[in-house]
């Protein structure tokens, strides 16, 4: 239970009554040392504080004129010593009434509000309130960006903040993020709009906020994960695949062969970037101030997401055209043939995509070490088919749906004529924009 303690005209208070409420302010608790013994009380409370800007009160009116000289309100500042304002979290200066002024909230939607904040900082593992926060728990729990960093350093450097100071600021930002619970969403919508904007050149800003937002409130053993890689470092990578998509999309329009060798490039290049950007990410990530690495080889990179994808594309083509000609050969119908190669093609998709499932997560996992400890799972195939076959059979069911939905709405006739009309470029546009209306806001389910 905490117990609010209010000091009205806060300077008028004795100096000795102000300076012995800085240990129970900071400490909550009272001690009291006589010769022979030593006593201990908790002292739980809120302080709140009110004073005047000056004796006479009119000093920030704008109607009434102070008749206070600089002297008089200098002495009655002077009677609040800078420890005991450091150790006030929140300092708010009022300004007069006016006729028309409303109040922003009710008591019920203040009450409600609080209550959701904290709410808000159960789920995220916090057992204390922000103001009881301890040194440790500020780092855990009230993690800066970077952007918020540095307008703290220049603060910092041009107020001259003590270092209590600095874990009240955070504190207290802790609890204006709490009381707004909308965190993630504002990250989300500014990271969109800036990238936007700038066309794209923010995004490996926008990938370090979101990474670092659910790094610090993923939590184990009461504690947080932490990424530590910058927008810059990203910001290489991502030039460098931006300079590829474009030499692609001019050698593709000019050298028209040439493009499938640039895919070809690619996509044997795609182990490679798979295993730089989990050491990368690995070596970015730390949790209780101690860094991931990722101890894969090229070796195993390639076998496991280049040779077994490869093995089993070609399977794939194999068993169609095996099936297709030991069916024709034993003279079995159409009617009969086209199902069950269907069948046989999905039951090896199904193991292969689990068979590769398997070797990829593995390959992930196991070669993550986290200081002298290593990851290790070992995933049951008949485990990942069971998962992948109602994956399919979900999928084939949102297919038939769409497709219904296309067929009720746009209509057979349209579909159907859409390739007949293709000379016809408004035609095509109409269907098309019907057709979008349909897949856009699927998509967009998907995503968010």
């Amino acid at each position: 239970m905490y117990l609010e303690l209010f000091f009205d005209e806060l300077p008028h208070f004795s100096k000795n009554i102000l300076e012995a409420l800085r240990e129970p302010m900071q400490d909550n608790r009272i001690r009291i040392s006589r010769v022979n013994s030593k006593v201990e009380y908790p002292s739980d409370f809120l302080f709140i504080g009110a004073m005047n800007p000056c004796p006479c009160g009119n000093l920030l009116n704008e109607h009434l004129d102070c008749r206070c000289n600089e002297l008089e309100i200098q002495r009655y500042k002077n009677r609040l010593s800078d420890p005991f304002l450091d150790r006030v979290d929140i300092n708010v200066v009022m300004q007069n009434v006016k006729a028309d002024d409303k109040s922003s909230f009710t008591s019920k939607e203040l009450h409600r509000k609080v209550v959701e904040a904290h709410i808000f900082s159960k789920k995220r593992g916090q057992d204390k309130f922000n103001a009881k926060l301890s040194d440790a728990d500020i780092e855990k729990f009230c993690v800066l960006e970077a952007e918020a960093k540095d307008v703290l350093d220049i603060a910092v450097s041009r107020f001259s903040l003590s270092f209590r100071s600095i874990k009240k600021i955070q504190k207290v930002a802790r609890t204006i993020a709490d009381l707004d619970a909308s965190e993630y969403f504002k990250i989300w919508i500014v990271n969109i709009l800036l990238t936007l904007v700038t066309l794209g050149m923010y995004y490996p800003w926008a990938k370090v906020r979101n990474r670092r937002y659910f790094h610090a409130n993923s939590t184990l053993e009461d504690r947080n994960f932490e990424y530590h890689a910058t927008g810059k470092q990203l910001f290489v990578g991502y030039v460098i695949a931006m300079l590829l998509l474009i030499t692609y999309v001019i050698v593709e329009r000019v050298f028209a062969f040439a493009s499938v060798f640039l895919i070809l490039l690619l996509l044997i290049a795609i182990p490679w970037i798979i295993l730089r950007s989990m050491m990368f990410n690995m070596k970015m990530t730390s949790f209780s101030n101690i860094r991931f690495k990722f101890l894969g080889k090229s070796k195993q990179a390639y076998i496991n997401l280049f040779a077994y994808p490869l093995g089993f594309f070609l399977m794939y083509i194999l068993i169609f055209f095996a099936s297709t000609a030991i069916l024709s050969t034993i003279g079995v119908s159409k009617m009969i043939t086209i199902p069950i190669i269907l069948l046989l093609m999905l039951v090896s998709f199904i193991y292969g995509n689990a068979f590769l499932k398997k070797k990829n997560t593995e390959f992930l996992i196991n070669n993550v070490e986290f200081g002298q400890g290593k990851f290790i799972t070992n995933l049951d195939i008949k485990n990942l088919m069971i998962i992948l076959s109602k994956v399919v059979g979900i999928g084939l069911l949102a297919t038939i749906i769409t497709i219904a939905l296309l067929v009720t709405i746009v209509g057979t006739e349209q579909l159907v004529g859409l390739n007949e009309a293709k000379q016809d470029v408004e035609a095509v546009r109409a269907i098309l924009l019907q057709i979008s209306l349909i897949i856009v806001p699927i998509y967009l389910g998907r995503q968010f």
